[in-house]
């Protein structure tokens, strides 16, 4: 299993069993903020709850600025995808892909040929998963 399911650990005025959506701010983690040379990703929000969750890729150097496509397993959804930009985290700077908002489900991460699956990922509803693909691909 590569992913760290990271939960709902902070404080809101309401019950997370609600059946609104609401906003979480993904400042804790990720941040578009930067200075270099190298292309930064804007700020990012997540939108989970209600029956979506987000998903956070991180991934090798080579990917930055490219894009990474997901296919959903089940219900032949369409397929997603987004961009890889430089972010900056509290022990420097990673290149990630954040989907910020997924309908919950399992979801195969593809690679540049958009047809090898590199990692089937659960996204529950109301749930933030990290997925670590340096040094895989």
């Amino acid at each position: 299993d590569h992913g760290q399911d990271h939960g709902q650990d902070h404080d809101h005025p309401h019950a997370h069993g609600h059946d609104h959506p609401h906003r979480h701010d993904a400042e804790r983690y990720l941040s578009g903020a930067g200075t270099s040379e190298r292309a930064f990703g804007g700020p990012v929000t997540v939108d989970i709850g209600n029956g979506a969750g987000a998903l956070v890729l991180l991934l090798d150097d080579d990917w930055l600025e490219d894009e990474v496509h997901l296919r959903p397993l089940a219900g032949g959804g369409p397929s997603t995808h987004t961009g890889v930009w430089l972010r900056k985290v509290p022990s420097g700077d990673v290149v990630a892909a954040v989907f910020g908002s997924l309908p919950g489900g399992v979801y195969a991460v593809l690679d540049r040929d958009r047809s090898t699956v590199m990692v089937e990922v659960d996204v529950p509803d109301g749930r933030v998963v990290d997925v670590d693909l340096r040094g895989q691909h």
